[in-house]
């Protein structure tokens, strides 16, 4: 996946993650930093179908999900630590927009994330990825 951040700090609790998926994501990839909590899932089947369905290019959680089965059927591509059972907190608490850092990863909304099952990689602009790099 690859496309423009935009940012999301919250722990355990994916109500404001609700209201972003439900906006048009513009090819955008929503970066979440859950604190690497495991406490509590902040994504499952119903959010990511909502992401995919409104124009968000993917998801990259420093946080779990749950549903893995059926996020794994779906053409859409989600980066997560893992999983776990239990469903998020509806709070309303976090952050949206700000600078994120976790995993050696410094990310500001608009900068461009570009991932695969390789790793992730975060730059300050868009650049041209050759056709065939695409392809392996």
């Amino acid at each position: 996946m690859s496309g423009p951040a935009a940012t999301l700090a919250c722990r355990d609790d994916n109500s404001l993650l609700r209201e972003l998926v439900q906006q048009p994501g513009e090819g955008r990839i929503l970066v979440v930093d859950g604190q690497a909590s495991t406490h509590r899932a902040l994504l499952g089947d119903i959010q990511a179908a909502r992401a995919m369905q409104n124009g968000w290019a993917g998801l990259l959680v420093h946080g779990y999900v749950r549903d893995r089965l059926a996020l794994a059927e779906m053409p859409f591509p989600i980066f997560a630590l893992g999983t776990v059972p239990l469903r998020p907190l509806k709070q309303r608490t976090g952050e949206v927009g700000g600078t994120l850092r976790f995993l050696n990863l410094t990310i500001s909304p608009g900068m461009w994330v570009y991932a695969d099952p390789d790793g992730v990689i975060v730059l300050n602009r868009a650049v041209s990825v050759p056709s065939e790099a695409l392809a392996e």
